[in-house]
């Protein structure tokens, strides 16, 4: 069990409520691509609620996958401006929201840890487990496994959430994001001064990944998954909580 991952899965839900979410384990979704039914680890929410014209309810959606590995996790992290320099395209490509916001509304989201909590200087977009000795093993593919669980099981969570809404009050807002939660060693591979590799151990990510959406394209986009060290986890719900408090103050 301890190799399995599964006491990962048990900390991070336990962690989910002690912050006030409601955590649901071994969430089912249909993996399209595979025709295949699956699960996911977990998928966690919370709400406020309070009289409002414009948005009555507001629900945050945590998708995650559980994942522990001995052998370290690399994201290559080069330099990038895009957050910082334009968080409204930003926040418009990377957000995912019920209802979808305009470039007009999405101004009202800027907080978002996206773009608002660092690290908002680089991001992710290129990934290595180390030391597992090729293609043929076990943990090779562990992180591209993860990170297609948690999207296409964030998708359908999406459409789900649309399809049950159609007959609803509009004056509710979700917003979901994906997150992928380590147990093990992380580092971020980057380029000194003199273009020469170094390691920095690392307890959050910000991952890029051309996925194809069929919430909002039949297309490839881009993604923002979170990756989080298990011991980083508390402070990452923290960051959630004062988004989510300051959405509710722009929006409701």
């Amino acid at each position: 069990m301890k190799k399995s991952g599964f006491p990962l899965e048990v900390v991070a839900g336990t962690c989910f409520r002690n912050k006030g979410w409601t955590a649901r384990h071994q969430v089912f979704y249909h993996d399209r691509a595979e025709n295949k039914d699956r699960y996911v680890n977990i998928a966690a929410h919370k709400v406020i609620e309070k009289p409002s014209a414009i948005f009555r309810r507001l629900n945050y959606t945590v998708i995650a996958e559980c994942k522990k590995s001995e052998k370290a996790w690399v994201f290559y992290t080069p330099p990038s401006p895009f957050l910082t320099e334009e968080p409204d395209l930003a926040s418009i490509g990377y957000l995912n929201t019920i209802p979808s916001f305009t470039i007009d509304g999405i101004k009202s989201l800027l907080h978002n840890h996206y773009v608002a909590k660092p690290p908002s200087d680089r991001l992710g977009v290129a990934s290595y487990v180390a030391f597992t000795g090729g293609r043929d093993s076990k943990e090779y593919g562990q992180i591209f496994s993860a990170t297609n669980q948690v999207l296409r099981a964030l998708q359908y969570q999406i459409e789900w959430a649309r399809s049950g809404l159609r007959s609803q009050s509009p004056n509710l807002l979700m917003i979901f994001y994906p997150a992928i939660i380590f147990d093990g060693k992380m580092y971020e591979y980057v380029l000194d001064e003199k273009e020469n590799p170094k390691l920095m151990e690392s307890n959050y990510v910000k991952y890029e990944v051309a996925f194809q959406s069929r919430v909002k394209t039949d297309e490839f986009v881009n993604f923002l998954i979170d990756i989080i060290t298990k011991n980083f986890l508390p402070e990452y719900l923290d960051i959630l909580e004062e988004e989510m408090q300051l959405t509710s103050k722009h929006v409701m």
